[in-house]
C-alpha cells in the first residue's frame, strides 16, 4: 500500500510539473507579443527555386565581445519558422558557440533578454512582432537585376550593376556600426536569402574582408564549405567585381580561383530542384 502510495505521489507531481511547463510556456509567448508568423507571411508558395528539404543555414558570422551584438547568416527556412521558434534557435545557437547573453529579464518569468534584426535579401518582410526589428531606414537594399534569368543563363554576367554593387558594402558597414553601438540592448542581426549562399554570400564576404581582414579566396572556400556548394556564375562574377569596387585594387588579388562547372544530378536536386542543370563555381580538391 505504501509503495502505491509513493507511485501515485509521483505521478500526480509529474502531471503537474507538465501542467506547469505548458502554462508557463504559453503565458511567456503571450507576454512576448510574438504571434505565429508563418500563417501571414507573404511568401510565394510556388516561388520558383524554394525546396523545403534543403538544409537549413543558421551560424554566427561575427561576434562584438563588448557589445554582445552578433551576426547571424541564414537562408529561407528563417521565414518559416514562427517568432518563438526562431528565439529558441538563436538561443542554442549562442549557447554552442559559447555567447553569454547580457541581460536577463527575471520577472515574472526568467528569459534571455535580446531583440533580433531580419535583413531579408529576398523580399519585404510583413509586420515584425515585439522583439523584431528590420532593415536598417538609412540603407538601400542591395537589389540583383534579375535572379531567376541569373540562373538560368550562365552567359548571364554581372547580378547586380555597380550601384548594386556598392550597396552591398554600404549595408555591411551599417551592421558593423551596430555591431559596436554599446548604447542597444543585445542585438542578434539575422542576414538571409533564399539558399543563404549568393546574396548572403556577398554581404557576408563583403563585411570579412571590410572588417576582419579576410581576402577573397579563403572568404568564398568558407562560403563554399558552408552552403555545401560554391556560388552560381553571375553571382561569382558579381562577387569578383564587388571585391575591385571595394578595395580599389587591381583585378587579381579579387579572383577566387574558383572554377564554374555543370551541377551534377544530385546537387541540382537538393539546390534548385525545379531547374534545368545549372552552374556552380568551386573548387576541385586540387586546386585548394
Amino acid at each position: 500500500m505504501c509503495v502505491w502510495g509513493i507511485i501515485l505521489i509521483i505521478m500526480r507531481n509529474l502531471f503537474l510539473a507538465t501542467v506547469c511547463s505548458i502554462s508557463c510556456s504559453a503565458l511567456r509567448l503571450k507576454q512576448m507579443n510574438i504571434p505565429e508568423w508563418h500563417d501571414q507571411r507573404n511568401v510565394d508558395p510556388a516561388i520558383e527555386f524554394f525546396n523545403p528539404h534543403r538544409p537549413e543555414i543558421l551560424e554566427v558570422v561575427a561576434h562584438n565581445n563588448a557589445t554582445g551584438h552578433l551576426l547571424v547568416r541564414g537562408n529561407h527556412h528563417i521565414l518559416f519558422h514562427g517568432p518563438e521558434k526562431l528565439r529558441s534557435k538563436i538561443i542554442t545557437l549562442m549557447q554552442q558557440n559559447s555567447i553569454p547573453f547580457t541581460s536577463k529579464i527575471k520577472f515574472p518569468l526568467a528569459q534571455e533578454n535580446f531583440q533580433v534584426r531580419l535583413i531579408s535579401l529576398i523580399q519585404d518582410l510583413p509586420a515584425l512582432p515585439k522583439g523584431f526589428i528590420g532593415l536598417y531606414d538609412d540603407v538601400q537594399m542591395p537589389q540583383p537585376i534579375n535572379g531567376k534569368q541569373c540562373l538560368r543563363d550562365s552567359n548571364f554576367g554581372n547580378a547586380y550593376n555597380d550601384d548594386g554593387l556598392h550597396d552591398i558594402p554600404k549595408l555591411a558597414t551599417r551592421i558593423h556600426q551596430e555591431m559596436q553601438d554599446s548604447s542597444i540592448m543585445q542585438t542578434v542581426i539575422v542576414a538571409f536569402c533564399l539558399v543563404g549562399c549568393d546574396q548572403t554570400g556577398m554581404l557576408v564576404t563583403s563585411y570579412k574582408m571590410k572588417f576582419e581582414g579576410s581576402d577573397l579566396k579563403s572568404s568564398y572556400e568558407e562560403n563554399t564549405k558552408t552552403c555545401g556548394r560554391g556560388m552560381i556564375p553571375c553571382y561569382h562574377t558579381a562577387l569578383e567585381r564587388m571585391c575591385s569596387l571595394q578595395s580599389h585594387s587591381d583585378p587579381e588579388p579579387c579572383r577566387t580561383g574558383a572554377k564554374c562547372r555543370n551541377m551534377t544530378e544530385k546537387e541540382t536536386n537538393e539546390f534548385f530542384p525545379k531547374s534545368d542543370q545549372p552552374e556552380v563555381c568551386d573548387y576541385n580538391e586540387s586546386e585548394q
